[in-house]
């Protein structure tokens, strides 16, 4: 997925429309955050989709935060680390929430806490820790537990997880890029982490992101970046992004909206 070829130009315009890596297609998805339901339901109907297009080979690639927030986090980290497709390879990448789980179950000091203000909550009570039943305990043994009750299968899952994958004009990752930095450079930090700069810069790049993390009701489809976190824990709408050649296009799972997620 990492061969990138030459852009075609658009007619009228002054910088090259992007394209996908040559003979190839790919779907990208969003922030899932523990909304089984409409991940599989979404991938259904990229199935279905990709059913309809010439036959060439496609992927899916899953832009990170898998867990966290929505109800079924442990469930989702196993459907799709055991996910198999007859005609399409899956692909995961690190959110800032991985990184915040892996950190806490590693024992990482003070990582508890924050991964707690962003929704850890909802994934220690998807492995059967219900930290509600535990204030008489000290962080560092919640994080004992917890890390008991975590499958390895899981740790190593998601310990694998890159940061960006690149496909042909686009670069696929969780969180943006550093403005002013080449793709080759960024790291894993504001990969995973980045906002404020990212989003309100126009800057070219160098390749299109593809991304996730910031949240926003409506997709976000601009000259430089492409955002499909539309809020599924809360919203129930789970966005994709399809790429091949020079087109492109989005797919929506829109289910129930779900009041009791951690926000």
């Amino acid at each position: 997925m990492q061969d990138r070829p030459k852009a075609k130009l658009r007619a009228g315009a002054a910088r090259p429309y992007p394209s996908g890596t040559p003979g190839k297609r790919c779907y990208a998805i969003g922030d899932v955050h523990g909304r089984l339901d409409l991940l599989q339901s979404l991938i259904k109907r990229i199935e279905r989709h990709n059913e309809t297009r010439p036959r060439r080979p496609a992927s899916i690639v899953l832009l990170g935060d898998l867990i966290d927030r929505g109800p079924e986090s442990s469930a989702v980290v196993e459907f799709v680390r055991t996910l198999k497709l007859p005609d399409i390879a899956v692909y995961a990448l690190a959110g800032n929430h991985e990184e915040l789980f892996l950190r806490t179950i590693g024992m990482e000091e003070n990582a508890f806490q924050a991964w707690i203000r962003n929704g850890g909550t909802a994934t220690a009570r998807s492995y059967g820790v219900n930290i509600d039943d535990m204030a008489g305990l000290d962080a560092s043994a919640i994080q004992g537990r917890l890390a008991a009750a975590v499958p390895q299968s899981h740790v190593a899952f998601l310990r694998a997880c890159a940061d960006s994958i690149g496909f042909g004009d686009y670069l696929l990752t969780h969180a943006g890029v550093r403005p002013g930095v080449q793709v080759q450079d960024q790291v894993p930090e504001d990969l995973r982490w980045i906002r404020g700069s990212f989003l309100q810069s126009a800057a070219d790049h160098g390749r299109v992101i593809i991304h996730g993390h910031s949240v926003a009701l409506k997709i976000e489809d601009l000259p430089n970046r492409i955002g499909i976190d539309t809020g599924a824990y809360r919203t129930g709408v789970l966005t994709s992004v399809w790429l091949e050649d020079d087109n492109r296009g989005f797919l929506q799972e829109i289910g129930r909206e779900d009041p009791s997620v951690q926000t």
